[in-house]
């Protein structure tokens, strides 16, 4: 009986190991994402700045053209706010996601090699359980 439970005891520690691990990389690529759109968005505010700043010094300037700009202007703020936030987010999901594993890890130290994982560790962890 004994011996039983430990296959299974390992067997479940396994599983919610690997499980864990995978969620952990998956918000990890969220999070990654995200990034990428916050990156996006601030390059198209600095675009739209820019041209806005380029405009300014025209001489015959259209209140028309201007007032477009100045909305292309709030609406790449407006992008950019979400981006960030999303960020911020999915960081936060990352971190409980990570603390989540570590439990695991901890809750059951029948398997010798682990899966430590950390906020900057790369895809290429090590993956060994």
């Amino acid at each position: 009986g004994e011996k039983l439970l430990g296959v299974i005891s390992e067997l479940i520690d396994g599983y919610l190991t690997e499980r864990t691990y995978r969620e952990v990389q998956g918000c990890k690529s969220l999070v990654f994402d995200a990034m990428e759109e916050k990156r996006a968005a601030a390059r198209h505010l600095t675009k739209a700045m820019k041209e806005l700043m380029q405009y300014k010094k025209e001489e015959n300037q259209d209140s028309e053209f201007l007032e477009h700009l100045q909305d292309m202007i709030s609406d790449a703020e407006k992008t950019y706010a979400k981006a960030v936030a999303s960020v911020d987010q999915q960081e936060e999901e990352l971190e409980e996601k990570l603390e989540e594993h570590e439990k695991v890890i901890d809750k059951f130290p029948t398997n010798s090699p682990r899966k430590r994982l950390s906020m900057n560790d790369g895809d290429d962890a090590v993956t060994e359980a």
